[in-house]
């Protein structure tokens, strides 16, 4: 916790879940980072946290008490936007952008031959939402 009271509004930790490298590393002060990804990788988990209870965490101007999201992350740059917010939810007090890039499909990989055979998955994206009281 800083003693600083003015730092209250910022991010105490931000996790991204399978692990990331951020550039640059996390610090509360810092609000942009990068992050470069595989192409198998289709989603992520974004979990944040701030120094303050009376500051919450909003992804991408949802609604409610939020610390982690699941996402999924298309070929290219994905942005994700991190906002703290006051208690009651009226004012932005930082905006944290996270831009993920996912890496396209390398040229090693065998194009598709429709003759072999081959299994055909499905992507379903569920939202859970976390309520937490305080």
């Amino acid at each position: 916790m800083f003693a600083d009271a003015s730092l209250a509004p910022y991010l105490a930790w931000l996790r991204i879940e399978p692990p990331v490298v951020l550039e640059p590393a996390f610090s509360p002060l810092w609000l942009r980072y990068q992050a470069v990804v595989d192409y198998d990788r289709t989603m992520v988990r974004i979990s944040a946290g701030t120094h303050h209870c009376t500051t919450v965490v909003h992804f991408e101007q949802r609604q409610g008490l939020q610390w982690s999201m699941n996402t999924t992350i298309g070929v290219g740059e994905n942005s994700i936007a991190i906002l703290t917010v006051d208690g009651a939810g009226r004012e932005v007090l930082a905006s944290y952008q996270l831009s993920i890039r996912r890496e396209a499909r390398t040229a090693r990989e065998p194009a598709w031959d429709a003759a072999q055979p081959h299994q055909v998955c499905g992507l379903r994206q569920v939202i859970i939402w976390h309520q937490i009281g305080l």
